[in-house]
């Protein structure tokens, strides 16, 4: 009784020592790890309940992950020492673990079919990898693009502006003023984006997106073009301009 006490408290601190959104966990030590496709599945992923695939560094300490072909990364667990350290859920691309506020391990590549896991941390928090371990999912053929707007100068407060309102992918998009839309899921591919005539804003004046690399074609007033990728969100700012106000007659 007593050892499941200290088990479970050493599982608690360890928890709370990571940071920078990663988890970390304790081993069980009577635990054992399940089997998938005739592999052993490692302790880290087993004790979350998951099924995992167990990959171990090279000579240089590092690890290389692959993913199954047709299948892309979804999640790192770190096995140093006594301790497993996860990347968060549904990060992509680069990122971080910290282990008692140091960044100890560096995982590049996530949502891709092929990830490094580098050591880049020293001191007693940065463990050497034992090895690694990763879960895995079909590569995603879909994207998110959500739109926003920005109206320049302010609009007065006398001066009511409806939403703007912009055609994509067949679909009419309302959207207000300093706001975004929700994310709208689409194929990946380029998408041409046409605003509808607003009476108190030049339409399409300015383009911007994040990533910035996805905005692919601009023509002034008429359309931006902006490119959808699968498993990644792309966010487009489309800046309005304020018509002036007529100011009557001398």
């Amino acid at each position: 009784m007593l050892g499941r006490v200290l088990v479970a408290l050493v599982a608690a601190v360890s928890l709370a020592a990571c940071s920078d959104g990663a988890v970390s966990r304790s081993l069980d030590p009577t635990a054992s790890p399940s089997f998938s496709n005739g592999e052993k599945t490692g302790h880290c992923f087993y004790q979350l309940g998951v099924d995992g695939t167990q990959v171990y560094p090279g000579p240089g300490g590092d690890a290389a992950v692959t993913a199954p072909n047709g299948m892309v990364v979804t999640r790192i667990a770190v096995k140093a020492g006594q301790t497993c350290v996860f990347t968060p859920e549904t990060v992509t691309g680069t990122y971080t673990i910290a282990v008692e506020g140091a960044p100890c391990y560096v995982v590049t590549g996530l949502g891709s079919g092929a990830v490094t896991v580098a050591r880049v941390g020293d001191g007693p928090a940065c463990k050497d990898i034992s090895h690694v371990e990763f879960t895995a999912a079909a590569k995603p053929t879909t994207g998110l693009l959500q739109i926003c707007t920005l109206l320049s100068p302010m609009v007065p407060p006398t001066q009511q502006l409806a939403p703007f309102r912009f055609m994509v992918a067949g679909l009419d998009v309302a959207v207000a003023d300093g706001a975004c839309s929700s994310p709208l899921e689409l194929p990946a591919g380029a998408f041409v984006i046409t605003e509808a005539p607003n009476a108190l804003a030049i339409g399409l004046w300015a383009a911007t997106t994040v990533p910035d690399d996805r905005l692919v074609g601009f023509v002034a007033t008429q359309s931006a073009t902006v490119m959808v990728v699968a498993g990644s969100t792309t966010v487009v700012t489309i800046t309005n301009l304020l018509v002036p106000l007529d100011p009557g007659p001398d």
